[in-house]
């Protein structure tokens, strides 16, 4: 059982700033920044953070890098890239089915 008044202050705190800089701001920037930026930036920004993340903590000698992590970034990056190209390429394939050629249109309200 855990003895909620031994924990020291400084735990507390971390949880804190866990919940609501970690979680709860990061979630509201991420909304914020989709007013601004395409969502689709703001995706690979939101993929690129734990890879950078996992350079970092390696870098720094707080975790090691194995094969699975490799696997895992090669396929999330390869996933990024699929949507990002997939979205483009219908983009400039679409055609508008809906419209007559030679035909003109008003624009209605």
């Amino acid at each position: 059982m855990v003895q909620w008044d031994k924990m020291p202050n400084h735990v507390w705190l971390s949880v804190v700033f866990v919940v609501v800089c970690a979680t709860i701001l990061t979630y509201l920037l991420t909304m914020w920044a989709i007013k601004y930026v395409n969502a689709s930036v703001v995706g690979i920004y939101s993929y690129v953070q734990p890879f950078l993340a996992s350079i970092i903590a390696v870098s720094m000698g707080k975790d090691t890098l194995t094969i699975s992590k490799i696997l895992i970034g090669f396929f999330i990056f390869t996933g990024v890239y699929l949507v990002s190209y997939t979205g483009k390429y219908i983009e400039r394939n679409r055609t508008d089915t809906n419209r007559v050629k030679g035909a003109t249109y008003k624009r209605t309200s």
